[in-house]
């Protein structure tokens, strides 16, 4: 299994002080403790990093950072869903992992959308009545005779 150490060093958080102030902070729950952070979770954790006063803090993370260990989080909420033992392999790489957490952003992203349009159809009516034989033809591609004939 990749180390979290390993993890934070592909997500670009350095230097070591720094990386394992966070580890300890970030991943107290180890990766498995990431499966219930929200949103509002991740970014509080980084303001939080911000206004700390004990060495090595305060930390500010750049926006690619913030972004990959948000993708982070992500990741390991995918990989729960998928039933799967939360961890990284050692057949990892640093390009094959930051490719993962792309990819879970894109999915989380895509989420978001489908939720939006879904909620739109809430108060619409999903009954749409015809107005005749030819709309009821066009709909269904019907050829030939009517229903009523």
């Amino acid at each position: 299994m990749i180390s979290n150490v390993q993890i934070f060093t592909w997500i670009g958080i350095n230097p070591a002080t720094v990386r394992n102030a966070l580890i300890a902070d970030f991943l107290s729950g180890g990766l498995d403790g990431l499966r219930d952070m929200s949103s509002d979770d991740i970014k509080s954790t980084f303001a939080s990093y911000v206004k700390r006063a004990d060495p090595p803090f305060p930390v500010v993370l750049s926006p690619l950072q913030k972004q990959r260990l948000r993708g982070l989080v992500l990741l390991v909420k995918d990989i729960v869903r998928a039933n799967q033992t939360v961890g990284f392999d050692n057949d990892f790489t640093r390009e094959l992992f930051l490719e993962e957490i792309s990819e879970a952003i894109r999915r989380d992203e895509l989420r978001v959308q489908l939720k939006k349009i879904g909620e739109s159809y809430l108060d619409s009516s999903f009954t749409h009545k015809l107005r005749g034989q030819s709309q009821f033809n066009v709909i269904f591609r019907r050829q030939g005779p009517t229903l009523c004939s």
